[in-house]
């Protein structure tokens, strides 16, 4: 880990990652790497040298000061920003810069815990991505808009707990190949909390979601496919590879945080509300409705602005596949409606297992 993460950030090396510029993916792994100096403070940061430690340092803090898709991005350059200043690396300037973006991103708040996700709107990133993020900015800086995360890490878990169940989660929106993270929200609570009851429960989203995923085939050669269930290329965004796929171990990597981990792993499982009961949710703001059938274990979430009971949806089809050979480029369908545009979304009826037109 110290070779792989001082060669990538050296401009002299031949593996050196590249400057993190506006826009830029890096930005995205760049506060991933900074989690990983954190969590490894001890065994890593404290035994490289002064000089080792600036290469790292300035690397990582050009993440802070560039532009960003004003989304769930504008919340890695205030992670980074957060782990160099825990590492004694912080500054006024960066300080600034990182508040700014985590102010314009909060301006984006809706309720209970989840956001409005530029420029698509409400989808899982708010469990998968959203919370996860806000679960760090806490551990790290515990003081930091203290009342209004941890509230909205909560209210987060709350919500999603409505949204897991025996038979799968209601999917909709992008990047389904992160599903197994879905627990997020549940186990970030379970580490705030740690009460038999918020442990309880994000075991057993823990487990309802992996054991639902692992037995429909979601995962091959020790890793997550690309899809829903198996690999799936309709519903393979542009901007997904096969790496992107560890984004579903985050519902893991926070479980594996608890510092006694058999109050956590030999906790009694407690069961989600579809389990105890059916219920009906109305969230304004959101724009949706959450009906779930405790008879059937149906989970169901309506968007009230949607009129499309059932979305064009397009295949990866032998013209695309032969494009491809010939460009060497990806020519993936673009299936938005499929994934935004319906006015249910069922667990009884996932979207992306839905028949396409196969020539397109």
């Amino acid at each position: 880990m110290k070779s792989g993460i001082l060669t990538g950030t050296d401009p002299q090396s031949p593996y050196f990652w590249g400057q993190i510029g506006d826009n830029d993916q890096r930005v995205v792994e760049g506060a991933d790497v900074a989690r990983v100096l954190y969590l490894t403070r001890d065994e890593l940061w404290e035994k490289l040298s002064p000089l080792q430690q600036n290469q790292v340092a300035e690397w990582l803090e050009a993440g802070i000061f560039v532009d960003t898709l004003h989304n769930n991005w504008l919340l890695f350059p205030v992670a980074i920003n957060n782990v160099l200043k825990s590492l004694g690396r912080g500054t006024e300037r960066s300080d600034a810069a990182a508040f700014a973006k985590y102010q314009d991103f909060k301006s984006n708040y809706l309720e209970n815990g989840w956001f409005f996700d530029k420029p698509e709107g409400v989808d899982y990133y708010n469990a998968w991505g959203i919370t996860y993020e806000f679960f760090w900015l806490n551990r790290l800086s515990p003081d930091f808009d203290s009342d209004f995360i941890r509230n909205a890490l909560t209210q987060s878990a709350a919500l999603t707990s409505h949204l897991i169940g025996p038979s799968g989660i209601p999917i909709m929106g992008r990047s389904v190949c992160y599903r197994t993270a879905i627990p997020v929200p549940l186990i970030a609570v379970s580490l705030l909390e740690n009460t038999s009851q918020s442990r309880g429960m994000a075991l057993r989203a823990l487990d309802l979601v992996w054991q639902h995923f692992i037995s429909h085939d979601a995962l091959r050669d020790g890793g997550l496919t690309q899809g829903y269930f198996d690999n799936d290329a309709r519903f393979v965004d542009v901007y997904t590879g096969t790496g992107s796929c560890h984004w579903g171990l985050r519902s893991l990597a926070l479980a594996l945080l608890h510092n006694d981990p058999d109050s956590f792993w030999k906790s009694k499982e407690q069961p989600m509300p579809i389990e105890l009961g059916s219920f009906h949710i109305e969230l304004p703001r959101l724009g949706w409705i959450l009906n779930g059938n405790h008879s059937t274990g149906e989970i169901t979430i309506e968007i009230l602005s949607n009129t499309k009971v059932n979305p064009p949806c397009a295949d990866y089809g032998l013209s695309r596949r032969l494009a491809e050979l010939v460009s060497r480029r990806p020519r993936r369908p673009n299936n938005h409606a499929a994934q935004y545009e319906a006015r249910m979304y069922s667990t009884a009826r996932p979207y992306p297992l839905r028949a396409c037109n196969s020539w397109l």
